[in-house]
Parts: C-alpha cells; structure tokens; sequence
C-alpha cells in the first residue's frame, strides 16, 4: 500500500473524530475497506507508545525490565485484534447487528487511537476509560444495537476471550511475553517480595532488624524482627 505524509495525518484526523464519537466518520471508515490496514498500524503504535511510557515513567511503584515492556507490549497487540475482532462478529452473528464484521472492526480499530495516550501512564489509564465509551457508541450507532445486545455482545466477547488467553498464555509464557512479576524490590518500603503459583513470600526490614512473612500451601508463617515466630494453618478451617 502506498502511504504518503497527507494520507497518514487524514487517517490519525479520522482515528481522532471516532474517538470523539463522531457518528458521521463511523460511517465513513467502516465503508473504507482501504482503511483496514490502518487499524494494524493505530494498534502496533499504540502498544509501542506504551512501551515507551512504562520504561520512563514506570508502572506505579513497579519498573518493568524492558523485556518485560516488550513482552506485554506484543500481547497487547494480539490481545486488541482478537478483542475487536471477537466483539465485531459476535455482535453481527448473534445480536443482530446491522453492520458487517469488518465494518465494525476497521472502526473499533480506529477508536484504540486513544491507547497512544499510553505514553504517560496515567493517561494511558484514562484512554482504556474512554475507549470502554467509544465502543458503546459504536455498537450502538454503527451496529445499531439494543442495551441488550450492547452487554450482550461484551459479555460474551470478554468470555470468548477469556478463552483465548488461557489457551495462548502457555504460549505468552514460552517466549516470554507474559511479565515476571516473581522479583519486585519496593524501594519506598525497603521490602522483597517473591511470589509464585505456589506460594509467596515477603521480607521486610525496619530500624530494629528483619522479618519475613511466608504464605504457602494454606499455611502462613510470620517471623518478627525479633526473631519470634507465628503460623497459622488455614486448611484446617475448609
């Protein structure tokens, strides 16, 4: 496909108008089949924005490696598309929507513009806000949904990908997308925490010595800093 300067900044002008609800360029966009390949591009540079934002910003008090960002920065992407795509078929198939799927789907696709927010963090927590808002909009103005079929194609999408990520997140693991949240050192609290599928474990240290706390196969474990130590059994009590 050939892109120019122009085209690009009419198609970002486009992403921009849905993501203010502007119910003339839903029409517009769906109707474009050329624009498909674009919806690919909004989501990719998206995920990389993000990506950009976690390494400088950070999560919170958490700073992800950059292997980590990269990682969740590819699941994102795959993880939007199915997204999108789950919920402009299901809304067609089983709700009676009045648009196609890929019309749907180019539109949805345009609206994720507002994850480019992602850059900062915090913006980027309000964008996933907004976006839950334009996707309402566009099923019901574009697909012409009832509330019904609006919460209905959701929950059913959000089950469909539900699915999915059980079956794809081995995969995520594999090649080491998924982030490894199993070492975080707190830097505020002075603390480590370990956790796995297991069990977790948390050592603290303060002005008088150290500590830690353990949770493992129903029981937890507590050793102060003085060294005195308490543990409860939790499956005595199913």
């Amino acid at each position: 496909m050939d892109i120019n300067k122009k085209e690009i900044i009419k198609e970002i002008q486009d992403a921009w108008k849905i993501a203010r609800l502007d119910h003339a360029t839903y029409g517009r966009v769906a109707k474009d089949h050329k624009k498909t390949n674009y919806v690919y591009y909004i989501i990719v540079i998206g995920s990389i924005l993000g990506v950009i934002g976690e390494q400088v910003f950070g999560q919170g008090w958490f700073q992800p490696t950059l292997k980590m960002s990269v990682g969740m920065g590819i699941v994102r992407i795959i993880t939007t598309i199915i997204g999108i795509y789950f919920l402009s078929i299901i809304g067609e198939k089983l709700f009676g929507g009045k648009a196609k799927k890929e019309e749907v789907f180019r539109v949805l696709g345009y609206g994720t513009i507002v994850m480019w927010l992602g850059i900062i963090p915090q913006l980027g927590f309000i964008g996933g806000i907004w976006l839950i808002v334009i996707t309402l909009s566009i099923l019901k103005h574009l697909h012409k949904l009832s509330i019904g079929g609006i919460v209905g194609s959701i929950i059913v999408s959000l089950f469909g990908m539900g699915l999915v990520l059980m079956i794809l997140n081995p995969i995520f693991e594999k090649f080491g997308l998924m982030p490894n949240y199993d070492s975080a050192f707190d830097k505020n609290t002075d603390s480590y925490f370990n956790m796995d599928g297991r069990g977790m474990n948390f050592d603290f240290r303060g002005e008088d010595g150290e500590g830690n706390v353990q949770l493992k196969d129903g029981k937890m474990l507590i050793e102060g800093e003085d060294g005195d130590k308490f543990e409860m059994n939790f499956n005595k009590y199913e």
